[in-house]
């Protein structure tokens, strides 16, 4: 039997939602890497320091290479010590001894929800 891709035909989204043990959603650029003119990926992390974050973020620091762009996303929310965030994400980073990392720290709106506020920044920073 050959097993199906669970996220094909838009189903991502619904795929993390019944199976939040893969926290991860990685979106490949169709263009090669020495296709690009700095022959580098861009790859961004959710962060809110859980275990399961923090999992991501390895993961992804995992299968980058050293001239990869990482940018860490924090929304501000209450349960959020946003305090510690630079701290934890440089450990992780060092884990790999990976120090290029950027962290943006977003705002919402009150009418705007985490996913948007991400979808918004990704689209915004190209």
């Amino acid at each position: 039997m050959v097993s199906r891709d669970p996220t094909i035909a838009g189903t991502t989204v619904k795929f993390l939602a019944d199976k939040p043990d893969y926290p991860i959603i990685i979106v490949k650029d169709a263009r090669l890497r020495t296709a690009k003119t700095e022959n580098r990926y861009r790859f961004a992390v959710a962060f809110d320091t859980s275990d399961r974050s923090k999992t991501a973020l390895r993961q992804v620091l995992s299968i980058m290479r050293p001239e990869d762009n990482l940018t860490i996303i924090t929304v501000k929310e209450n349960a959020i010590k946003l305090d510690t965030i630079e701290a934890a994400v440089a450990a992780i980073c060092g884990e790999f001894n990976y120090t290029k990392q950027k962290i943006a720290i977003l705002e919402k709106s009150a009418s705007e929800t985490v996913y948007k506020c991400i979808k918004n920044f990704l689209v915004a920073e190209g």
